[in-house]
Protein backbone atom coordinates (compact mmCIF):
# COMPACT_ATOMS: atom_id res chain seq x y z
CA UNK A 1 0.00 0.00 0.00
CA UNK A 2 2.88 2.52 0.88
CA UNK A 3 4.55 1.51 -2.80
CA UNK A 4 1.47 2.42 -4.49
CA UNK A 5 1.29 5.83 -2.54
CA UNK A 6 4.69 6.78 -2.88
CA UNK A 7 4.57 5.92 -6.73
CA UNK A 8 1.19 8.25 -6.64
CA UNK A 9 3.15 10.77 -5.32
CA UNK A 10 5.77 10.63 -7.84
CA UNK A 11 3.53 10.76 -10.44
CA UNK A 12 1.28 13.85 -9.65
CA UNK A 13 4.63 15.24 -8.88
CA UNK A 14 5.78 14.82 -12.15
CA UNK A 15 2.36 15.57 -13.64
CA UNK A 16 2.03 19.01 -12.16
CA UNK A 17 5.96 19.88 -12.65
CA UNK A 18 5.12 19.10 -16.55
CA UNK A 19 2.05 20.56 -16.87
CA UNK A 20 3.45 24.13 -15.07
CA UNK A 21 6.06 24.16 -18.19
CA UNK A 22 3.13 24.36 -20.90
CA UNK A 23 2.58 27.90 -21.98
CA UNK A 24 -0.05 29.12 -24.12
CA UNK A 25 0.81 30.39 -27.23
CA UNK A 26 2.02 33.73 -28.26
CA UNK A 27 -0.34 36.27 -29.79
CA UNK A 28 -0.07 39.45 -31.75
CA UNK A 29 -1.20 41.73 -29.01
CA UNK A 30 1.80 40.14 -26.80
CA UNK A 31 4.44 41.01 -29.40
CA UNK A 32 2.92 44.40 -30.17
CA UNK A 33 3.04 45.03 -26.23
CA UNK A 34 6.78 43.88 -25.74
CA UNK A 35 8.11 45.71 -28.69
CA UNK A 36 6.25 48.80 -27.11
CA UNK A 37 8.08 48.26 -23.89
CA UNK A 38 11.62 47.44 -25.45
CA UNK A 39 11.31 50.00 -28.02
CA UNK A 40 10.26 53.00 -25.74
CA UNK A 41 13.10 51.55 -23.69
CA UNK A 42 15.42 51.75 -26.15
CA UNK A 43 14.49 54.60 -27.90
CA UNK A 44 14.96 56.41 -24.65
CA UNK A 45 18.30 55.66 -24.41
CA UNK A 46 19.03 56.24 -27.72
CA UNK A 47 18.49 60.00 -27.24
CA UNK A 48 19.68 60.49 -23.74
CA UNK A 49 23.00 58.71 -24.89
CA UNK A 50 23.29 59.54 -28.06
CA UNK A 51 23.63 55.50 -29.78
CA UNK A 52 22.15 53.83 -32.80
CA UNK A 53 19.14 51.83 -32.23
CA UNK A 54 19.03 48.76 -33.74
CA UNK A 55 15.28 46.78 -34.78
CA UNK A 56 15.82 43.82 -36.49
CA UNK A 57 14.37 40.56 -37.74
CA UNK A 58 15.14 37.27 -38.25
CA UNK A 59 13.31 34.01 -39.02
CA UNK A 60 10.59 33.63 -35.94
CA UNK A 61 12.07 36.58 -33.83
CA UNK A 62 12.66 40.33 -33.93
CA UNK A 63 15.25 42.44 -32.13
CA UNK A 64 15.58 45.65 -30.43
CA UNK A 65 19.23 46.51 -29.89
CA UNK A 66 19.76 43.29 -27.04
CA UNK A 67 15.88 42.57 -26.27
CA UNK A 68 14.75 39.53 -28.42
CA UNK A 69 10.97 39.53 -28.37
CA UNK A 70 9.83 35.84 -30.80
CA UNK A 71 6.28 35.76 -33.08
CA UNK A 72 3.64 33.89 -32.49
CA UNK A 73 3.95 30.17 -33.83
CA UNK A 74 4.27 30.11 -37.73
CA UNK A 75 4.86 33.17 -38.59
CA UNK A 76 7.81 34.40 -39.65
CA UNK A 77 10.38 36.97 -41.46
CA UNK A 78 11.68 36.14 -44.98
CA UNK A 79 15.14 37.80 -44.88
CA UNK A 80 17.35 38.71 -42.14
CA UNK A 81 16.66 42.72 -42.02
CA UNK A 82 17.65 45.69 -39.99
CA UNK A 83 16.63 49.14 -39.54
CA UNK A 84 18.94 51.34 -37.75
CA UNK A 85 19.08 54.80 -37.01
CA UNK A 86 19.81 58.01 -34.33
CA UNK A 87 18.03 59.94 -32.17
CA UNK A 88 14.53 60.75 -34.04
CA UNK A 89 15.46 59.90 -37.51
CA UNK A 90 14.34 56.07 -38.05
CA UNK A 91 13.83 54.71 -41.74
CA UNK A 92 12.39 51.63 -42.60
CA UNK A 93 9.80 49.02 -41.90
CA UNK A 94 9.64 44.79 -40.90
CA UNK A 95 7.18 42.57 -42.12
CA UNK A 96 6.43 39.32 -41.09
CA UNK A 97 3.89 36.67 -42.96
CA UNK A 98 2.35 33.10 -42.02
CA UNK A 99 2.11 31.40 -45.19
CA UNK A 100 -0.84 29.12 -43.76
CA UNK A 101 -3.18 31.81 -42.69
CA UNK A 102 -1.72 34.28 -45.81
CA UNK A 103 -1.48 37.16 -43.74
CA UNK A 104 0.95 39.76 -43.20
CA UNK A 105 1.92 42.43 -40.76
CA UNK A 106 4.20 45.01 -40.93
CA UNK A 107 5.55 47.63 -38.38
CA UNK A 108 6.52 50.88 -40.34
CA UNK A 109 9.34 53.70 -38.68
CA UNK A 110 8.33 56.54 -39.28
CA UNK A 111 10.57 59.53 -40.23
CA UNK A 112 11.14 62.84 -37.58
CA UNK A 113 9.36 61.55 -34.45
CA UNK A 114 10.76 58.47 -33.65
CA UNK A 115 7.53 56.54 -33.83
CA UNK A 116 6.20 53.55 -35.68
CA UNK A 117 2.71 52.19 -36.50
CA UNK A 118 1.66 48.41 -36.99
CA UNK A 119 -0.29 47.66 -40.04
Amino acid sequence: MSECLVVLVGVCTFASLSLGQIKPPRTWHQVMKDFDLAFHDAHQASQLYGHYLLVGAENDYMWINDHTIYLPSGWHHDSDTYVRYHGLTPVGRLSFSNDRLEETKTVVFQVGGGTYDWR
